[in-house]
């Protein structure tokens, strides 16, 4: 007998979790990345505070600053991705062609 078909895991399963708690939409950090920006910054923000270069609230603080400021980029990478509404166009491609500078089928994908 076959075994039964595992069910597939959505595509935000198989993201990290530091990705899927901030929620990140624009940017994917692999999983190393994830890591070190976890469990790393908690481990830096400890070695300081042993070492005295920080008081004991900092090891609480490091980490939520490092994830505020990953957090501000996916946000910022958002902003810069989207297509301004109502954009007439006054730019450097001639107006009346539909393709893109490095012609048909080169261009920037939109998600």
């Amino acid at each position: 007998m076959s075994p039964e078909p595992t069910p597939r895991r959505s595509a935000s399963a198989r993201r990290p979790l530091y990705a899927r708690l901030l929620r990140l939409r624009h940017i994917n950090p692999g999983a190393g990345l994830c890591f070190v920006l976890f469990e790393g910054v908690i481990a830096l923000s400890l070695l300081l505070a042993f070492a005295e270069q920080v008081s004991w609230w900092g090891v609480p603080v490091l980490p939520l600053t490092v994830a505020g400021m990953v957090k501000l980029n996916d946000v910022i990478a958002g902003a810069l991705r989207r297509p301004t509404q109502g954009h007439s166009g006054s730019g450097d491609r001639p107006s009346g062609t539909g393709d893109p500078p490095g012609g048909p089928g080169r261009g920037i994908r939109p998600d």
